[in-house]
């Protein structure tokens, strides 16, 4: 139930942290100078995600939090992570947001949103990026499974591996991250988004033909293709007009609920073949 409760609060409450976060970027940076930003926070930023989950490895293999069991042991890694995220909210409170020449009156609640999703979906450059974000989300949703098929492709648990699989993630995240970010101040958004896609696509074939623990390298292609997830909704925030980002990326976070569901589609995949043909050609048919 806890975690039941922890995933509706996040839920509820990320959707609109991404869209004033859009709007702050989009107010206070050029669409080319956003590249710098991206890159300090993909950069050293998903270093820290790699000492985070070395070390989470470290202390779930411990001898004295082994003896906590299961539940006490992630209890207390996501424990720890409260002082950083207190030290975040510390640094935005201290945010310093350009206002406005001209303040825009407020629209009705009905107008404003059903309007707003009609202009939304009628931009052709942001209904084309969105229908690329959907499907690379859509895609990108396999990594459960991927996870899952650790054992069948290595011979050993998931649960003992894990941290060294997100290190990798975050690892191949810090160099992509730098690299896109130098790319985005040097040349336009729409290219970010053409070379994540590929990652993606090249890691989900990695980890359907990699023999072994060559397997484990999927994790980190995945970790590069990851950025995604930021250089799409950058795009549509590029094409938005400054009045219309918070909203426009409002629809862009709602647009992909549908997604949700696509973890469970690839498991079912699994689940209903791994008996006919084999557990691992059922993955490769997931993947």
């Amino acid at each position: 139930m806890t975690v039941l409760v922890h995933a509706a609060v996040a839920s509820g409450t990320n959707g609109t942290c991404v869209a004033f976060t859009w709007e702050i970027l989009s107010r206070a940076m050029s669409a080319r100078r956003r590249g710098y930003a991206f890159a300090l926070s993909t950069g050293p930023g998903a270093l820290m995600a790699v000492i985070g989950s070395l070390a989470s490895q470290w202390l779930l293999t411990r001898e004295w939090t082994t003896s906590f069991g299961f539940r006490l042991n992630f209890a207390l890694l996501y424990l720890g992570v409260v002082p950083l995220m207190l030290i975040a909210a510390w640094c935005s409170a201290r945010l310093h947001v350009p206002q406005p020449e001209t303040e825009i009156s407020r629209q009705p609640f009905i107008a404003t949103i059903f309007g707003g999703f009609w202009e939304f979906i009628t931009n052709r450059l942001i209904l084309i990026a969105v229908i690329g974000y959907i499907l690379v989300y859509a895609g990108f949703s396999i990594m459960p499974t991927i996870t899952l098929y650790t054992p069948t492709a290595v011979g050993v648990s998931s649960q003992d591996l894990v941290g060294y699989q997100q290190a990798l993630l975050f690892g191949c995240k810090v160099f992509m991250g730098i690299f896109l970010g130098w790319l985005l101040v040097r040349s336009h958004p729409k290219l970010p988004l053409i070379i994540t896609t590929l990652v993606c696509i090249l890691a989900v074939l990695w980890a359907m033909l990699a023999p072994g623990y060559w397997f484990m390298l999927s994790f980190g292609i995945m970790g590069a293709g990851q950025l995604y997830g930021l250089y799409f909704p950058n795009y549509v925030a590029s094409c938005s007009a400054p009045d219309k980002t918070r909203q426009n990326m409002a629809f862009c976070g709602l647009i992909l609920l549908p997604c949700g569901a696509m973890p469970l589609v690839y498991g079912a995949v699994v689940d209903h073949f791994k008996t006919s043909l084999g557990e691992q050609a059922a993955f490769q048919l997931s993947f």
